[in-house]
């Protein structure tokens, strides 16, 4: 018997009155199986090149991960005849729950401008829950962005995340081999673990580095594309992303900013590792310490000032002092340590729009080659400059200096920070 050319159309129906968006690999519909006069519609995705066996291998892929597992924030697998994914001569389709709601990309496109901080942090910590559950049978995304997550109801805080053509099961060998010259991964961020040169695209953490990205999106409307752009600069570094996320309260922003520090990271293994580390941080963004608050409050004062050249002059002086301060104090601190140890230090520059600047701080055992780090912000506020070191317990206020005595001031800045760069050296190695 010759194979029917649409399998799918001998049970379900298009609903002709709504169009969908298709996704980058199938066509997508809505329907109604047929003979049902209870209006119940679903979501019918039909693989678009059906001659292409990797492409056929990954829808059913996608279908054995929805079968297998199922989670109240994923879309319910109704029907499918991806069983026969092996034969090039049928088509085939899978037909899911329809999930009333956009999806990220449409929900930003149709409202025009960053999601409010709160809205973000809801939506990231439940897309963190659906991550834990599969990442605990060893299933991995590998295609999280703004297109593959719909707002049930338009509610940032129920995300549902769907397709699953790109999972994969660590625990488990591939349905068809991922080559090492093969490119996985999406546009919206790509990784280099993910490229055609990498051997390892088959790594939990990616997962995580995606959803940094989308938090990223969230809070600035811009794509994160790439980890280190023609200038070196991660995503939040670049021009247009800086003036959006500057406008964010200040002890907020030095937040966001170390998380995607951390998670913009070229390397693998410094980005965040684990699910409950990310969302820690993420939960962190939303609190305002009250150590802190008086940084706000001079915000006005600190921008009048700065119109003025002589202030800007002042203020720029003392910043550089400070950051160089504390870059002598990282190497006589790794001195008081001993030959067995060795510094990083990297430095930002000085934005005068801002008046601050930072410094991350790092200390490496070189016979154990383990390394801890700490960062630092350097902030012109009202007349003083104010160092405050990002912990693991919150941004703590470590030193105040008057910029007009910073050259007399400085050598108290530096005993502090000598001190507590060997004590997490000590107690972190």
């Amino acid at each position: 018997m010759a194979k029917t050319e649409r399998p799918w159309k001998a049970a379900w129906e298009e609903v002709p009155a709504i169009k969908m968006d298709g996704g980058g690999q199938g066509d997508v519909r809505r329907v109604r199986r047929k003979g049902t006069p209870d209006g119940v519609t679903y979501v019918l995705k039909e693989l678009r090149d059906n001659k292409n066996p990797e492409r056929r291998a990954r829808m059913r892929r996608e279908i054995a991960t929805g079968e297998t597992m199922s989670h109240p924030s994923t879309p319910r697998v109704i029907d499918h005849n991806t069983d026969e994914y092996l034969d090039p001569n049928v088509s085939l389709f899978a037909v899911f729950e329809f999930i009333d709601g956009r999806t990220i990309a449409r929900h930003y496109e149709d409202r025009g401008e960053p999601y409010a901080l709160g809205d973000a942090i809801a939506l990231l910590e439940v897309l963190m829950g659906i991550l834990a559950f599969y990442h605990a049978e060893g299933v991995g995304h590998r295609d999280i962005k703004p297109d593959n997550i719909i707002l049930r109801g338009d509610n940032c805080a129920d995300p549902v995340l769907i397709d699953f053509g790109l999972s994969f099961n660590a625990y488990d060998e591939p349905i068809e081999a991922t080559y090492d010259g093969q490119q996985v991964g999406n546009r919206f961020l790509a990784l280099p673990e993910h490229a055609t040169t990498s051997g390892n695209k088959r790594d939990l953490r990616s997962d995580l580095t995606f959803c940094t990205g989308l938090l990223f999106f969230l809070l600035t409307g811009q794509h994160p594309s790439i980890l280190s752009d023609e200038a070196g600069c991660p995503p939040h570094q670049r021009p247009k992303a800086r003036e959006i996320l500057d406008r964010l309260p200040q002890s907020q922003r030095f937040r966001i900013l170390n998380l995607f520090d951390r998670g913009f990271r070229i390397n693998l293994g410094e980005r965040w590792q684990t699910i409950a580390a990310l969302v820690q941080a993420i939960k962190a963004l939303g609190t305002v310490d009250e150590k802190m608050t008086e940084i706000d409050d001079s915000i006005a004062h600190l921008r009048s000032r700065a119109d003025s050249v002589s202030g800007n002059q002042k203020t720029f002086d003392a910043l550089r002092a400070t950051q160089h301060a504390i870059e002598m104090a990282v190497r006589n601190a790794v001195a008081r340590l001993g030959p067995s140890y060795r510094q990083e230090f990297e430095s930002w520059q000085i934005d005068m729009k801002s008046a601050s600047t930072r410094t991350r701080c790092g200390v490496v055992a070189i016979l154990e080659g383990t390394k801890v780090d700490t960062h630092f912000n350097i902030n012109a506020i009202g007349d003083e400059i104010v160092v405050v070191e990002d912990c693991p317990e919150g941004l703590v206020i470590r030193a105040r200096v008057p910029i007009a005595e910073v050259s007399i001031d400085i050598s108290d800045l530096h005993e502090i920070i000598v001190g507590r760069i060997v004590h997490i050296a000590v107690s972190g190695l």
